[in-house]
């Protein structure tokens, strides 16, 4: 596990690079706000290396954070940066990431600052063309994000408004990015459906990396409420794998698909409940955001999820896990 005294510590994405393991993983201070608030009013995404998978991780620092001198948060990502999702195309390095400010009392009325920073969410990459100059900020921060919600203020408007249905009518975060065999670059993401059950992942593609992406019409795995995917071409199978949190059941639940945008669930695959390495079995409160590391075949090797328990005096604390596969 991975946890850091003073944090929530939340989301690890694991890439390899000269025989280390690099995790990009989100942060935010525990004495500032709640659980459910400090991400929003203050996450940052941060490092830290490791000699073999399974860890130990060693943190080394803030990667993304706020802007130097953005005393008015004038940036679409002055506020929180979060849920990062680490991945390398063609020899360079991409940190995709979701984030957001408050938009102010105007965009939104009657809506509070929380709930405004939430709404905003849009997705962002910054691209390094090493590890070292990832970490150590040797990158052009975006002062774009490279996707946007189709919104507007409400559900009912939503639909009148858009002349074709997107999912990303509300926001867009949670991002994962691959490589499809035609070449195409494939950019799944969570929004919020204006139909029950009010979550519809949507898809972008690009002929690059860094974007520009292009929206695809129509919301995919929208008959549940989901998030936190991760996917995947198996070219072993020749065929699509993803994994994300189900609210419903909830637990992490595996799809599959042959065009990577019609998918069928193989079920529930972990609750719950982490199996530690000495057998004792906890229950906690989330075991979330999965992120999968790939050996050199292309196969699963490595699950990475958040988890949060409570204490004892009802306080939160929430770390990253590390669950090797395989037999």
């Amino acid at each position: 596990m991975l946890a850091e005294l003073g944090y929530y510590v939340w989301g690890g994405s694991v890439v390899l690079d000269q025989g280390k393991y690099h995790m990009f993983y989100s942060r935010w201070r525990t004495n500032n706000h709640s659980f459910g608030d400090g991400w929003l009013f203050g996450s940052e995404i941060a490092h830290a290396v490791a000699d073999s998978p399974g860890g130990p991780f060693t943190p080394t620092g803030v990667v993304l954070g706020r802007r130097m001198n953005d005393v008015r948060l004038a940036y679409w990502d002055s506020q929180t940066q979060h849920n990062p999702h680490v991945r390398k195309f063609g020899g360079r390095f991409y940190l995709y990431y979701m984030a957001s400010v408050d938009p102010g009392t105007n965009a939104w009325p009657d809506v509070d600052q929380r709930n405004r920073i939430q709404r905003n969410q849009r997705i962002g990459v910054v691209v390094a063309d090493s590890i070292p100059d990832l970490v150590d900020g040797k990158f052009k921060r975006p002062d774009a994000p490279i996707l946007s919600p189709v919104y507007s203020t409400n559900a009912d408007a939503d639909r009148r408004i858009n002349p074709v249905d997107f999912a990303a009518n509300r926001m867009v975060n949670n991002p994962s990015v691959i490589q499809r065999p035609d070449a195409k670059f494939q950019l799944i993401y969570k929004s919020n459906w204006p139909q029950p059950p009010r979550y519809g992942h949507g898809t972008a593609l690009a002929d690059n990396p860094a974007g520009p992406f292009t929206l695809l019409p129509g919301p995919i795995l929208s008959d549940h409420g989901r998030e936190d995917e991760n996917h995947w071409f198996d070219a072993v199978r020749r065929r699509y794998f993803l994994v994300c949190k189900n609210f419903g059941p909830g637990g992490i639940e595996q799809m599959e698909s042959v065009d990577s945008t019609n998918w069928v669930s193989s079920g529930i695959q972990f609750g719950k409940v982490i199996r530690w390495a000495d057998g004792v079995s906890e229950p906690v409160d989330a075991l979330e955001r999965p992120q999968l590391l790939l050996n050199t075949d292309g196969q699963p090797m490595m699950l990475y999820m958040a988890a949060r328990r409570v204490l004892a005096n009802g306080g939160v604390e929430s770390f990253n896990v590390h669950i090797p596969l395989g037999r």
